[in-house]
Parts: structure tokens; sequence; C-alpha cells
């Protein structure tokens, strides 16, 4: 695990900005469902000043865990969230990447409508056309509080979009279970019946799935 950045030391020259806006994405690497952004928002003493133990959404095994660790974040914290799905129209017609960045900008401008004089933390080393006032820090989600907690927020919420909505919609797929991510007990069930309009079809695995099967909400059977 990646050492927290010296908060003060390495981001001391930017203490001009009001507020500070961590953002992050979960979902990137599924093969079924919307990727997930998530905002978080900090005071700029909270920014400095505070001290947190968050880690990146992936470092908990469980939601429980997860929510419990945003919640500890949360507690006695000025704070503020934003989160927006990129769906999967949008990744496959857009790209990955644009359609990325088109929530990025939205959930900043819903958040810069209430706090105007932000900048934006974003996860990785690109950067976002468009974006105003913003760096990338690559492993910032692992390394900076503000953007751990992004992470969890857009977490928790895809989660349980995956396992109450489309879970529940296509209980066959197990999305309960795998988020959309393509192990091998999604694979069997995408090659045996095929993907549905919820899968990504950029994807080769996902594609030949199509190709063999058509979308499984076609089927006559």
């Amino acid at each position: 695990m990646k050492e927290r950045v010296d908060i003060k030391k390495t981001y001391g020259h930017l203490k001009n900005y009001d507020y500070f806006i961590g953002v992050d994405e979960v979902g990137w690497g599924a093969g079924a469902g919307p990727m997930w952004v998530g905002a978080a928002l900090m005071w700029n003493e909270e920014f400095y000043e505070g001290d947190s133990n968050i880690k990146d959404s992936k470092a908990y095994s469980t939601e429980k865990v997860r929510g419990l660790a945003l919640s500890e974040f949360n507690y006695d914290r000025e704070h503020d969230y934003a989160n927006a799905d990129v769906s999967v129209e949008d990744i496959v017609t857009l790209a990955p990447f644009p359609a990325l960045f088109k929530a990025i900008n939205k959930v900043c401008e819903d958040l810069r409508t209430v706090y105007p004089n932000s900048l934006v933390i974003v996860d990785g080393n690109r950067k976002v056309p468009g974006l105003q006032n913003h760096i990338c820090v690559p492993r910032a989600d692992a390394t900076i509080p503000v953007v751990s907690a992004a992470s969890c927020h857009a977490k928790l919420i895809r989660d349980v979009h995956m396992t109450e909505e489309l879970g529940e919609k296509y209980p066959e797929y197990e999305f309960h279970k795998n988020k959309g991510y393509l192990t091998p007990d999604h694979l069997e069930i995408l090659n045996r019946l095929g993907p549905t309009k919820h899968h990504r079809i950029r994807i080769e695995r996902v594609s030949k799935a199509l190709e063999k099967h058509g979308y499984y909400e076609d089927r006559e059977d």
C-alpha cells in the first residue's frame, strides 16, 4: 500500500483555494454495467489540517466495512459529495475515456455551483478536457483522503446499482456477486446466455458472445 501524501508539504502552494474536490471512478474494468464517478469535497482547513485513515475503495473487502470507513470519514467533518453514472451507451458510443470525462465534468460542475473556488484532484494521469483548475495524481485514491472518500462513495453507489437494479432484473447473470466484472463464472454465463444490453460490446469477449447468441433480451425462448 502506498504511503499517504504529506498534504502540507506537497500541496502547500495551493492554499488559495477554499475547497478541494477529490474525484475517482469505479467500474472501469467491468464488462457490464456503468462506470460510476464519485466526487468528495473538503474545506481548505480540513484538507490541510484534518486526519483520516480512509483508504481506496478496493482496500475494503465488504460493502459494510467500506461504508463504515466512509461514515467515519464524514463524522464531524465539513464535506459534500456528488456522483454520476457513466452509461454503457456512452461507453460504447463515445469510447471509455470521453464518456468518463463527460461524467467528471458533470460532478465537478455540480459541486462548483455551490463551492466555486475549488481545486479538483483527479485520480490518474490524464488531464480532463474542459475541466478548469484541476491536477491529476496517479494513485491519489490510495494516498489523498479526499480522493479515497470519492472512491468509496462511487463504489458504494455502483454496487447498489449492480446488486439491486441490474441484479434483480437479470438474476441469471449473478451481478450481485460479480458486479459486472468478467469473472470466470460471469464468462461462463455470458458464453451460455449471451450478453444483456447492459454489457459493454466494445470488449472482445462480450462482442463474440453477442455474435453467437444475440442479446439476451431479444431471445424468444
